[in-house]
């Protein structure tokens, strides 16, 4: 009797541990959730706004958004999308903001305590419009089961955060951003599939105004770290860059008229006069941080800010720092252009014309007289697949009423950009005023 009593211990105990092995398989006992650099707040919201028709969560597709859309899809009339697309937690940066401010605790999402930070003054959300926000959140993610997709997924998000870190956040010096006020214990990056671009937001701690800041990036095939740790740092500076702006703004005509000149209701639309100020200040702080922390040309960087409209981005430099003024002319034309990156010989090409939905484009080959292009610095910044080129050829663009020069630095996949077409091209794009 006794052994047969044993025989059944035995057989229990090797059956709960078999239990307990399945548990952890299928529970993923051994995750470390807390390395991922992917937040499952904002990944909720991004899809949620993705699903609402959101254009900024909607711009990459690969495999995994080909998943996501399939397990999904049928989820585009929930009542939280449809208050969603009703403009509930709209505008650019607010979806970071609001994820920060909430955190799950026993399978559901609350606020934080302190939501000083996205309220009036900083924001116009009240406590109640978060808490209707979050109410629609939660019966989301309850009857979707996001919580299983983002498990099932981890594998996929561990390698990207790893790569990010290994690659992009291991060569940032957050020691510099001490002089800023900002503790590198508190700067977050966060990773995400499903956003375009770079967007900052922070989150008070307590009433004493210490803050945890967070910046979040796209992620991709080929983490650049031109394009990704420039992008991280120009959100990082975004964080404290709003009472620099101010202050200037109010405190020196100077950098006011520069503001005003730069509005550009075609080419910026998207600015207001604080939100040019604003810019200008952050740009010249991440060129700060460039010059004094990697081997960018300080030249190059302000003729790329210059060509995309700041053309004011070296006298607000000057502002901030000793910089003594380069002669550069506001008027950027092609020599000047590739006079940066080291070409002063070139040829133009036959011109060629293409009309597509009324508009004109025409482009022309730059024939560099054997001259070859030094690729690896310059940031890829546009895209396309209508010109034929191959990489490291150039051109000059007129589209509209504007003219660039365009430099292909190979297909779009090799970049990490899941834009669908294996044809597609990177290029690195210049305005020319």
């Amino acid at each position: 009797m006794k052994k047969e009593s044993n025989l059944i211990i035995y057989i229990l105990s090797l059956a709960t541990m078999l239990l307990v092995l399945s548990a952890c398989n299928s529970n993923n006992c051994n995750r470390d959730y807390s390395t991922l650099l992917v937040d499952e707040r904002y990944e909720i919201i991004a899809l949620l706004f993705r699903l609402a028709g959101r254009p900024e969560f909607n711009q990459n597709y690969t495999n995994f958004h080909e998943k996501l859309d399939y397990t999904f899809s049928h989820f585009r009339d929930h009542p939280a999308v449809l208050h969603a697309r009703r403009g509930a937690g709209s505008g650019l940066g607010r979806q970071l903001m609001v994820a920060i401010h909430i955190q799950k605790i026993d399978g559901i999402f609350v606020p934080v305590e302190n939501i000083k930070a996205l309220t009036p003054p900083f924001s116009n959300m009240t406590e109640r419009g978060l808490a209707n926000f979050v109410n629609y959140l939660n019966d989301f993610y309850v009857d979707t089961n996001f919580a299983v997709f983002f498990q099932e997924h981890y594998e996929y998000f561990a390698e990207h955060s790893a790569r990010y870190r290994n690659q992009i956040l291991d060569q940032i010096n957050f020691e510099w951003f001490r002089q800023f006020g900002l503790s590198p214990d508190n700067m977050r990056a966060i990773i995400s599939p499903n956003t375009w671009g770079g967007m900052a937001g922070w989150q008070y701690v307590d009433n004493y105004g210490e803050r945890i800041v967070y910046s979040v990036v796209p992620t991709s095939t080929n983490y650049n770290v031109y394009w990704h740790r420039n992008t991280i740092i120009h959100e990082f500076v975004h964080s404290f860059s709003v009472p620099i702006a101010e202050y200037w703004l109010r405190g020196n005509r100077e950098f006011s008229r520069w503001v005003i000149d730069t509005l550009d209701p075609v080419h910026l639309p998207w600015y207001t006069i604080f939100g040019i100020a604003n810019e200008y200040i952050t740009r010249a702080l991440t060129i700060l941080y460039l010059a004094e922390n990697s081997d960018e040309c300080l030249i190059f960087m302000f003729e790329q800010d210059m060509a995309l409209g700041f053309r004011y981005i070296q006298e607000v430099y000057a502002l901030i720092t000793d910089h003594e003024i380069i002669n550069l002319s506001n008027s950027i034309d092609v020599s000047n252009v590739l006079g940066v990156i080291g070409i002063y010989e070139y040829l133009l090409g036959e011109e060629q014309v293409i009309y597509s939905g009324g508009v004109t484009t025409t482009w022309q080959f730059l024939d560099l007289l054997g001259h070859e292009l030094t690729l690896d610095k310059l940031p890829a910044n546009a895209s396309g697949n209508i010109w034929g080129s191959e990489t490291g050829q150039a051109l000059y663009v007129f589209h509209e009423d504007s003219k660039f020069i365009y430099i292909d630095l190979g297909t779009a996949e090799e970049f990490g950009w899941d834009v669908g077409c294996s044809e597609t091209r990177a290029y690195f794009r210049m305005r020319i005023f």
